[in-house]
């Protein structure tokens, strides 16, 4: 005779759901953090008043106005355009490195301890630069999709050290 399982029991989550899906949700989290980096390279990269690209209350906005009322500052605009080129690899390469790490947990590891170190010095000058602007706000967000992920990773690779013993 089957009885119907406990609620708990019902309520326990799959192991052979959470190995095929938990490393994909990883990373679409990791390769939504590196299509943002891409957006925002393409936007630095092609508009023609690029220090708005941060949205309204941030540093650079101050820049329009100096910059409109005397000629147009090439190097300024220039290192607008380095930054936007900046971006834009630093989100191809997110979202490559994320494709090649899916059933390499090691390389995740290794991408993901590699962008906290990074991620480190961008919190630091964000905070400074763009305080109290919803462009910091979209930040903290990313970052703590970011963070997500990087704990999820961390689960998993300890459930498959445990299954493994």
């Amino acid at each position: 005779m089957n009885a119907d399982p406990s609620p708990v029991a019902r309520a326990a989550p799959n192991p052979r759901a959470i190995a095929t899906w938990g490393p994909r949700l990883v990373t679409a989290a990791v390769m939504l953090v590196g299509v943002y980096d891409v957006l925002v390279g393409g936007v630095l990269l092609a508009s023609s008043t690029p220090w708005i690209a941060h949205g309204p209350g941030t540093a650079w906005i101050a820049l329009g106005a100096t910059l409109q009322s005397a000629p147009l500052d090439v190097a300024t605009v220039g290192l607008f355009r380095r930054m936007g080129a900046f971006s834009l690899h630093a989100g191809v390469c997110t979202i490559v490195w994320a494709g090649l790490a899916v059933r390499r947990p090691w390389l995740q590891t290794a991408q993901f301890f590699t962008y906290l170190a990074t991620g480190i010095g961008f919190a630091l000058t964000d905070a400074q630069y763009f305080a109290g602007t919803p462009y910091l706000m979209g930040k903290h967000i990313i970052g703590t999709v970011f963070f997500a992920a990087f704990l999820g990773h961390l689960a998993l690779r300890r459930a498959e050290r445990r299954s493994a013993t």
